[in-house]
């Protein structure tokens, strides 16, 4: 399962567990009630929920310590309920609570937040990927077509055009070559592979 489709709790009760179930924001989420607090940076999330009361001394420097490292450079959205409180950097990237019930308030919007947030990395990640194909597939086969792009790719022939203009934008030196009726790197060289 991807983990824009799971939200992750640690501490909390089975009826706290339960009232997060009601508020999923689609079908095909999961809550994942971990008992080891590790679990909570080893599995992607949209939202990890922690009971901080719940947290051993070891966890809680285990996870203030991961979240520090990353410095907000993820995906999920982190609702820290209760006390000990996180460090004053880490309140920031944090929505704290008081209590389970002060956050209840706010759930749904939380929840449908995180929904947002992930599904705008997945898209943003897809492209990516799908731009970095492109220029895999120009770079070693010099001369392949936009149709052969669009057939490889699944996508359209203009949405392959975008995406060239873009990667022309990011510095790539992307040339149409017209004898071959064709892309092509000028040279046979890409800045993003290090052929430069």
């Amino acid at each position: 399962m991807t983990g824009e489709h799971r939200i992750s709790t640690y501490g909390l009760t089975d009826k706290e567990n339960s009232i997060i179930l009601k508020n999923i924001p689609a079908s095909d989420y999961k809550v994942m009630n971990t008992e080891c607090a590790a679990d909570l940076i080893a599995f992607s999330s949209s939202a990890v929920i922690i009971n901080a009361a719940k947290l051993s001394t070891d966890d809680y420097n285990m996870i203030i310590d991961y979240y520090r490292e990353i410095n907000g450079c993820t995906n999920e959205i982190v609702i820290w309920i209760g006390i000990p409180v996180p460090q004053s950097t880490l309140k920031k990237q944090f929505k704290c609570y008081e209590s389970f019930s002060m956050f209840e308030k706010n759930l749904k919007y939380i929840l449908l937040s995180a929904h947002s947030k992930s599904q705008k990395a997945a898209s943003f990640s897809k492209k990516l990927a799908d731009g970095i194909k492109i220029l895999s597939l120009i770079r070693n086969r010099s001369g392949i077509t936009t149709k052969e792009l669009s057939d490889i790719m699944e996508l359209s022939q203009r949405t392959i055009q975008r995406y060239i203009a873009a990667l022309q934008a990011a510095g790539e030196w992307i040339e149409y070559n017209r004898a071959k009726k064709g892309w092509e790197l000028q040279h046979g060289k890409s800045i993003l592979f290090g052929d430069i």
